[in-house]
């Protein structure tokens, strides 16, 4: 069964999304993702950044909030992340669309930048997807891991 979504939405979705036109978008109802995507791209995220980063803290912000430990007091950066798009695309693809923020201890921007990572299926299907939906975000996280270092 498959439902028809709001294109923003499907982060919140347990099923996978393929986008339909611009405007509408459907999620899967039997091909489920273990946990919401939003929750496992905040994972995915922390393990990526932590290896690329070392001795960088990593740590994930829930609803706004980054944790109040002593640590994070102490930390000298900020990185928000915005994901648009997390889905199948309309030429047979995965869609990995957004963009992220740097702030300083101030919490005033640094940068903001963009991301728009299009990566072909290389199988069809939920196997298919999901393997380049993962190419897609590492390729994300590579860039911003990038960009951090060569702050330093």
């Amino acid at each position: 069964m498959i439902k028809e979504v709001d294109m923003y939405a499907g982060l919140n979705e347990p099923g996978m999304v393929q986008r339909l036109d611009n405007y509408r978008a459907r999620a899967a109802t039997w091909h489920q993702w273990a946990i919401l995507p939003s929750d496992m791209l905040e994972s995915a995220t922390a393990n990526l950044l932590s290896q690329q980063l070392s001795g960088w803290l990593i740590l994930i912000e829930k609803d706004g909030d980054i944790p109040q430990t002593e640590s994070a007091e102490k930390a000298s950066y900020a990185v928000r992340i915005f994901v648009e798009r997390f889905n199948g695309g309309l030429n047979g693809d995965a869609e990995v669309v957004g963009s992220w923020s740097l702030y300083n201890a101030d919490q005033q921007l640094v940068i903001k930048n963009t991301f728009n990572k299009s990566v072909p299926l290389k199988q069809d299907g939920y196997a298919g997807l999901t393997q380049a939906l993962q190419v897609a975000w590492t390729e994300v996280s590579d860039d911003i891991a990038r960009y951090l270092l060569s702050r330093q």
